[in-house]
């Protein structure tokens, strides 16, 4: 999957990856007791890191 995600991104300039998992792997706290759904500080941590990949384009 990951491999179609990046081909996609490098045939797209509109398509952009970003690492969430490699910010969020450490970080247990950021997710409710499924590890899936995200709580207040994990929606605050992902809107950060794309705001930043956003800026950087």
């Amino acid at each position: 999957m990951n491999n179609t995600i990046n081909a996609t991104a490098k045939k797209y300039k509109n398509v952009h990856v970003v690492d969430w998992h490699g910010l969020s792997d450490k970080h247990d706290d950021w997710f409710a007791y499924d590890h899936v759904h995200m709580e207040a500080n994990g929606n605050v941590q992902f809107t950060r890191l794309i705001a930043t990949q956003l800026l950087k384009k």
